[in-house]
């Protein structure tokens, strides 16, 4: 169970923002039908109630409708004066409109049957999944009716795979099958500028998906081992949409629709359905350098299907799939355990080559859409660092660090290779982790630790926009930059504390203990909505108390 309080204090009819309640709970069982045959069923549900984080107006644009100096303020800023809500450091107290919300309720049932066979173990894992989730926003973060949306979604899926895992001489093998489908459907109605805008917007989606694989490692000698596998995918997807324009006061819609409203852009029925497969192998060699350093060599290709945007504004937009991403994917690194033990270090140096690369782009032409565009080819090249020391019996200290060069090699738009003159989204240059876990006390009254974390990034971008100028939504990268930043989390955890005939943990934690002010998101709605650009602060200094038992 988790409860509670806001972040944000709101004037509107919740009161709070950033609450959290949530009730959740796993049940789980384990039947030996045989000595060599093992049943475990688990059962886990939640429901949660909550209100979403706060969308802050961070920036309007010079010249636009939120702009007085601006003789487009007559047509938005007169009826809606958003600009005296906009605010670049983080609000504790805001004023909204409309009541918002988010809830879910989330079950899901989990079945493995394993059984032991000669050299092997055979497994069946099956998966079934129910959620209903649901939120109603006031997107702009104001006392002004100027951008409400909802979203109710029904979503299952089922899976089932079976695995075989085993040995025969030199060579330990796995081979598997994998059945996945799911079936979704949202509806997302979306009013505007006091409900003169105003769209009827529903989608659904289907999948089918099966995967066969296998995977084996043979010892080319003592100390050299390679490692091979192939998987073949094959998916379908299908897609159901509607779009109807009840009322709009945008020029370009007004005449998109002859001045006749409800206005159908996307027929009730419209569907479309695709197919994708896809054969992904891998290689690795793995040298055993003696008993402390291991060094490996690694090829993979990386596989994502395509598919179809729901919140897309045309038929053929709808009826357009977006194509599957692959990735070759290419490392070398080494694992190594030094200073008799004392010291791990995992060090790796990689390149992943994307082809048809699925980056998601946030329009507001129209309706709000986020859809899923091909930007083109990529190289993503990085290093990473992990390390683990014990200083001593009681003091345990980590590290890590990535680099990440990444840039466009092919970015085609409307035929023109733009790849220099676009973001690469949420890649950050530097990211840098330290910390630190302490042995306080442990006896028979139980053990106290303490656990002290400082995560670092780097600024980066959010959406794959121009860089330059604008691209042709007219929406620029560095409207939506995050800066860096960087926070402290800690926990003081107390556990085998004697609680009658058994024991409980009581865990003191604080998160963003520093009260770092950062923005981890943005959403520029472009000109249309005079560059109203939201931001999505990280939470400020939360603490808490966390109880449990164990029987």
């Amino acid at each position: 169970m988790i409860n509670r309080d806001g972040v944000v204090e709101s004037t509107g009819p919740d009161g709070e923002l950033e609450d959290k309640d949530q009730v959740s709970a796993i049940a789980a069982f384990s039947y030996d039908l045989t000595d060599d045959v093992v049943i475990d069923y688990s059962y886990d549900y939640s429901n949660t109630s909550q209100t979403p984080p706060y969308s802050q107006p961070v920036r309007v644009s010079a010249g636009g409708i939120w702009d007085p100096a601006s003789p487009f303020y007559a047509f938005g800023g007169a009826f809606f004066p958003l600009d005296q809500h906009v605010f670049a450091d983080r609000q504790e107290n805001v004023q909204l409109d409309n009541n918002v919300q988010e809830k879910s309720k989330i079950k899901g049932h989990s079945l493995t049957i394993e059984a032991q066979l000669d050299n092997a173990v055979f497994k069946s894992i099956t998966g079934i999944r129910d959620m209903e989730w649901s939120d109603v926003l006031d997107l702009d973060g104001s006392p002004y009716f100027i951008a409400h949306t909802s979203r109710f979604t029904d979503f299952e899926s089922k899976s089932q795979e079976f695995q075989l895992v085993g040995s025969r001489g030199d060579i330990n093998y796995v081979v598997g099958a994998y059945y996945y489908t799911d079936d979704a459907y949202t509806n997302n109605p979306q009013q505007y500028f006091g409900g003169g805008v105003s769209f009827d917007s529903q989608y659904g989606s289907e999948t089918e998906a099966y995967a066969v694989y296998a995977q084996l490692d043979y010892p080319l000698s003592d100390q050299l081992t390679v490692k091979g596998g192939l998987r073949y995918t094959e998916e379908e997807k299908s897609i159901v949409r509607t779009n109807i324009a009840l009322a709009s006061s945008d020029p370009t819609t007004i005449a998109a629709c002859l001045g006749t409203f409800p206005c159908t852009f996307i027929p009730a029925g419209t569907t479309a359905s695709t197919e994708f497969d896809d054969v992904s192998p891998e290689l690795s060699f793995e040298y055993a350098y003696n008993d402390d350093i291991n060094l490996y060599a690694r090829f993979a290709k990386g596989f994502k299907s395509g598919g179809f945007n729901g919140e897309a504004g045309s038929i053929g937009e709808t009826t357009s799939p977006y194509e599957a991403e692959e990735v070759n994917s290419f490392e070398i690194g080494a694992k190594m355990r030094l200073m008799e033990d004392r010291l791990q270090l995992n060090t790796a140096l990689f390149t992943n080559e994307h082809e048809d690369m699925q980056l998601s782009i946030f329009t507001a032409q129209g309706a709000a859409a986020s859809n899923v565009r091909n930007a083109g080819q990529a190289t993503i090249s990085g290093l990473e660092i992990e390390a683990l020391f014990m200083a001593n019996e009681r003091l345990m200290m980590r590290f890590s660090y990535g680099y990440l060069d990444a840039e466009y090699d092919e970015f085609l738009e409307l035929g023109t290779d733009v790849a220099n003159n676009r973001a690469l989204p949420h890649a950050p240059e530097n990211s840098l982790g330290i910390g630190f876990d302490a042995d306080l006390m442990n006896n028979e009254n139980g053990s106290l630790k303490l656990n002290v974390d400082y995560s670092y990034v780097d600024d980066y971008f959010v959406y794959p926009y121009a860089l330059v100028g604008g691209d042709g939504g007219g929406y620029n990268a560095y409207n939506t930059l995050v800066d860096s930043y960087g926070t402290v989390d800690a926990q003081l955890i107390w556990s085998d504390l004697p609680f009658g005939n058994d024991t409980m943990k009581l865990t003191l934690w604080g998160k963003n203990i520093g009260d770092e002010e950062y923005v981890a998101n943005y959403i520029d709605f472009g000109a249309g909505f005079g560059g109203m650009t939201l931001g999505y602060f990280g939470e400020p200094v939360t603490y808490g108390l966390t109880a449990s038992m164990s029987w």
